[in-house]
């Protein structure tokens, strides 16, 4: 079969200021929501480097050749939240977390 690695996608860091043109999702905020107001104060705002890595993330472990569509959901987030923290040692995010801020995503661009 030869040598076989996953395709890595990898985002460069960006200030906010120069952020990709994205088609109209830079104009999306996935930190406003309808709960926002009960949100606990010592919970911090994701911010654009998170995102950039989380995508990063699920692009990279959904597109594994060798672990595949055969993964539980547990693991699946599981290796996309350890992902994020082994490139990014500042994102301390849990895995709930990570999946739910997944979800905001794809509710956001459908």
């Amino acid at each position: 079969m030869g040598n076989m690695s996953p395709t890595c996608f990898q985002f460069s860091s960006q200030s906010s200021a120069s952020r990709p043109d994205l088609g109209g999702l830079d104009a999306i905020d996935l930190n406003d929501d309808e709960i926002r107001n009960q949100r606990q104060c010592s919970t911090p705002l994701w911010q654009w480097e998170e995102d950039e890595m989380l995508i990063s993330a699920w692009l990279n472990i959904s597109t594994d050749p060798i672990a595949g569509t055969d993964q539980k959901s547990d693991t699946f987030w599981n290796r996309i939240n350890n992902y994020c923290e082994e490139h990014n040692p500042a994102m301390k995010r849990g895995t709930i977390a990570t999946k739910k801020r997944w979800y905001k995503f794809s509710k956001a661009v459908a």
